[in-house]
């Protein structure tokens, strides 16, 4: 059995920015509206990056990827990050 969560999510950007985390490591936070509320989304995978960067608020995305078990419990709460394999795409809009 595997045991990993893979998660979707379609929306609205609202808001987004470049910052730097543990590490060094750069990350976009993406803010999106969805419907019932508002989830971020952190994308740090390399090739990902000049996808979030060119992202704009209003545009419709769509960010997916798998979450691993941690061995610890206090790394459980961590937030999600779009690593590989992911998907992070601006989705075409209705206008």
């Amino acid at each position: 059995m595997k045991r990993e969560l893979i998660w979707h999510v379609s929306g609205t950007l609202v808001g987004s920015s470049c910052e730097i985390g543990r590490k060094n490591r750069k990350f976009w936070k993406l803010l999106v509206s969805v419907e019932g509320g508002y989830l971020t989304v952190y994308v740090r995978a390399d090739e990902l990056l000049p996808v979030a960067a060119s992202l704009e608020a209003g545009d419709v995305l769509e960010a997916s990827g798998t979450l691993k078990p941690h061995a610890d419990i206090s790394n459980a709460a961590r937030p999600l990050f779009v690593d590989n394999p992911s998907v992070l795409r601006k989705l075409p809009s209705d206008s």
